[in-house]
């Protein structure tokens, strides 16, 4: 997983809106893009046939809250939503966000820096022990709250469990393995903490090379007979046979 962060800052209080919730991809408030400027190859969008379909999009009507000075807005973002890495190596990637407008109507302003990244390969040693460190905190919302840290107060402890526990999840989105791929398919049985939606996504996201492996392990879920077959269990399953590369029809 490349997580990101996003700061969003303006030189006064006044001359700015901010979107209301700086999120994922295909989110209400989707104002973030995600590009390789170079090399050419040895990368994809993991999500294009995904977002080749039809879908339903809604939104709250919600107002945009000023920009201030004193306050910058931060938001947390995987790239690997927008970029898939195939091959190791060093990548330029523009970042390019429409998620800031000027004040009074006028139209939205386009923002944009370029980073560098580094890509190296994973071991199988590395993701055996990411896993292994991964999946305690997959349960760890539906167990008893451990121990307080000293001045840790309630609030500050179901904070930092849920932010272990959103890691986790992430963690085990991207990870590519037949390991994590299994754990997926036995958590699309889960529609709490969106964890069904999510390992959805992380299936369909997969490598072409691991699509067999994911549809294998579904299978094998619909043969278990306490294992609830539920919505996204069924869209998900038909989502890996179709042909990577495929046009909309």
């Amino acid at each position: 997983r490349i997580p990101l962060k996003l700061t969003f800052s303006s030189p006064n209080d006044t001359g700015y809106l901010i979107a209301p919730l700086v999120r994922g991809r295909g989110d209400e408030f989707d104002c973030n893009r995600f590009e390789v400027v170079s090399p050419a190859a040895g990368w994809s969008d993991p999500l294009e046939m995904y977002f080749k379909q039809d879908l339903i999009r809604t939104g709250h009507g919600w107002s945009w809250p000023p920009l201030r000075k004193s306050k910058p807005v931060e938001a947390s973002l995987d790239l690997n939503e927008w970029i898939r890495f195939d091959q190791p190596g060093d990548y330029t990637v523009k970042v390019t966000s429409s998620c800031v407008y000027k004040n009074h109507g006028s139209p939205g302003i386009s923002l944009s820096k370029t980073i560098t990244l580094h890509i190296v390969p994973a071991t199988p040693e590395w993701q055996d022990e990411k896993f292994k460190s991964i999946k305690p905190n997959l349960d760890l919302l539906d167990q008893p709250p451990p121990q307080a840290q000293p001045g840790e107060s309630s609030q500050s402890q179901w904070e930092r469990r849920g932010e272990m526990f959103e890691n986790a999840r992430a963690d085990l989105k991207y990870l590519a393995t037949p390991a994590a791929i299994d754990e997926m398919t036995y958590r699309l049985r889960s529609e709490k903490y969106n964890f069904a939606d999510q390992c959805s996504m992380g299936l369909m996201g997969l490598p072409p090379t691991m699509r067999e492996t994911a549809i294998a392990s579904m299978n094998k879920r619909i043969e278990e007979p306490d294992f609830p077959i539920t919505r996204w269990f069924f869209s998900t399953l038909s989502f890996l046979h179709v042909t990577p590369g495929s046009e909309k029809e």
